[in-house]
């Protein structure tokens, strides 16, 4: 299949929608901004699964500060809260039954019970292995300033897609 985006730049993302995986699978280049600050109510820290009563939102809680300009790659996640038995528990209730989730449990289990201090690096690492179970064989490079405006041939799906 032919790429549709020579480069593209996202935000960094929780179990991201099916958009965003499709834009990684149809770039040359896959670059992830780090150097954002953290917006609330995006895909950063929430996602939304099909549970039998409809969409159901999952949100990872993230530790407070006093300032509102902290980049994405510094948002630490607030574990005092049990978010994570909550999104297991309903991410079992919703696809429990679903064909191959036997096979992909354990996969996804370790995300739920080990603690990743910081909601990037989760996130990271939670999309690494969508890419690793998809067969979408990309290198995905992070920012290493915040790019305000990006060049010629770079798509930029940081606000396309949350």
């Amino acid at each position: 299949m032919k790429s549709n985006f020579s480069e593209s730049l996202l935000s960094t993302a929780y179990l991201p929608p099916v958009e965003y995986m499709s834009v990684i699978y149809r770039s040359d280049k896959v670059e992830i901004e780090q150097c954002e600050n953290y917006q609330k109510q995006s895909y950063r820290s929430r996602c939304h699964i099909y549970s039998a009563n409809g969409p159901l939102p999952l949100i990872i809680p993230v530790e407070r500060s006093g300032t509102h300009s902290i980049p994405v790659k510094d948002i630490r996640i607030d574990y005092s809260r049990r978010w994570q038995q909550q999104h297991w528990r309903a991410i079992v209730s919703a696809y429990r039954m679903s064909p191959f989730f036997e096979y992909y449990e354990d996969d996804f289990a370790p995300f739920y019970t080990k603690e990743e201090p910081f909601l990037f690096d989760f996130n990271t690492k939670l999309t690494e292995l969508l890419l690793l179970l998809t067969g979408i064989r990309k290198s995905i490079s992070f920012t290493e300033i915040y790019r305000k405006e990006t060049g010629t041939g770079v798509t930029d799906f940081r606000e396309l897609i949350h």
